[in-house]
C-alpha cells in the first residue's frame, strides 16, 4: 500500500492563508506574547528542574528512610535479643548467687570440721611425738641396761677367782658396774708400783671392757693413806698405762682423787674423836673402777 504524499508548505499555505488574514495583530502585542511565552517556558523548565531535584531528594530520602527502617528493625531485633540475654544473665546470676551462698555454707561447715580435725590432728601429733620420744628414751635405757648387764657379766666372769678369794668386790655405783680393790693390796706401800697378782686382775678387766668401745672407766684412789694428790695421780696413771696397753685408750679413762687428810693443828690439842671408817669394800681405802656406759645417741 502506497502512502499519499503531501506537500507540507503548500498545505500550510492553504491553511494559514485565511488564518493569517483573520489573525493579523500588532507587532508589539506579538512581541509581548512571545516574551511572555518564553518566560513561561523558562519558568516551566525551571519548575521541571526543581521538580526533578525534589523528586531525586524524595527518592534519596525514601531510600535513606528505608535504610533507617531496616536499621531500626535490626536494632529492634538486637534489642530484643539483648533483652533476652539480659534476662538469661540475670537468671544465671541469681542461680550463681544462690549457689555461692550454698557453697559458702558448705565451706563454713567444712571449715569447722577442718579446724576440729586440725586441732585433733595436732593433739595426736603431739601425743605421737611424746610417745616416740618416750619410746626412744626407753629404748636407749634398755640398751644401756643391757650393756651394763653384759659388762657386769663379763667383769664378773673375768674376776671370778679374785672375787672368790675376797680380793675384789663387784658392785654398782649409780647403776654402773663398779670394781673395788683394797688400795693397800694394789700398790706397794706409798709407791705407785702395782703388785703382780693385781696386775693380772686389772688385765682381765681391761680385756673384758676393751671390746665395748662405748664404755669408759673412771679410776678413783680412795685410799686413806697420808699421800698427796700427786702421789694418788701417779698411782692412777700406772693403772691407766696398764689399761691403755690392753686396748683402752686414755680418751676412755677418767680420774677421781680424794684430798689427803689434814694433820691436827696445835700441840696439846686433844685428838679428834675417832669414828668408825667404812672398809674398802664400801669405798674408802679402795682402788675403785667404775665402768660407765654413756647413753646411746638417738638414731
Amino acid at each position: 500500500m502506497t502512502k499519499p504524499r503531501f506537500c507540507l508548505p503548500l498545505v500550510c499555505a492553504v491553511i494559514l492563508s485565511p488564518l493569517a488574514a483573520a489573525c493579523v495583530v500588532p507587532q508589539n502585542r506579538y512581541d509581548e506574547a512571545t516574551a511572555k511565552l518564553r518566560n513561561e517556558e523558562a519558568l516551566r523548565r525551571q519548575s521541571e528542574a526543581e521538580l526533578a531535584r525534589v523528586s531525586a531528594d524524595v527518592v534519596r530520602l525514601s531510600q535513606a528512610l528505608d535504610g533507617k527502617e531496616q536499621s531500626l528493625v535490626a536494632r529492634e531485633g538486637d534489642l530484643a535479643k539483648a533483652q533476652l540475654d539480659a534476662e538469661r544473665i540475670s537468671r544465671e546470676k541469681t542461680d550463681a548467687v544462690e549457689l555461692v551462698e550454698q557453697l559458702r555454707g558448705e565451706l563454713g561447715r567444712v571449715g569447722d570440721h577442718l579446724r576440729e580435725y586440725s586441732g585433733r590432728k595436732q593433739e595426736l601429733e603431739a601425743a605421737l611425738e611424746r610417745a616416740e620420744a618416750r619410746a626412744k628414751e626407753l629404748e636407749t635405757a634398755e640398751r644401756g641396761i643391757a650393756t651394763k648387764v653384759l659388762v657386769m657379766r663379763d667383769v664378773t666372769l673375768a674376776l671370778a677367782e679374785p672375787v672368790a678369794a675376797g680380793k675384789v668386790v663387784i658392785t654398782t655405783v649409780e647403776g654402773k658396774p663398779t670394781v673395788r680393790f683394797d688400795a693397800a693390796e694394789v700398790f706397794s706401800g706409798k709407791g705407785a708400783d702395782l703388785k703382780p697378782d693385781i696386775v693380772a686382775a686389772l688385765e682381765r678387766i681391761a680385756l673384758a671392757v676393751a671390746p665395748r668401745g662405748d664404755a669408759h672407766l673412771e679410776l678413783s684412789d680412795l685410799s686413806t693413806e697420808a699421800a698427796t694428790p700427786e702421789d694418788r695421780i701417779a698411782r692412777l696413771e700406772r693403772v691407766a698405762d696398764l689399761f691403755s696397753g690392753k686396748g683402752i685408750g686414755f680418751e676412755r679413762l677418767g680420774f677421781s682423787v680424794t684430798p689427803a687428810p689434814e694433820a691436827p693443828k696445835g700441840a696439846g690439842t686433844a685428838p679428834p674423836e675417832k669414828k668408825p671408817v667404812p672398809g674398802w669394800r664400801d669405798g674408802p681405802g679402795s682402788l675403785q673402777i667404775v665402768v660407765g656406759v654413756p647413753p646411746a645417741s638417738p638414731s
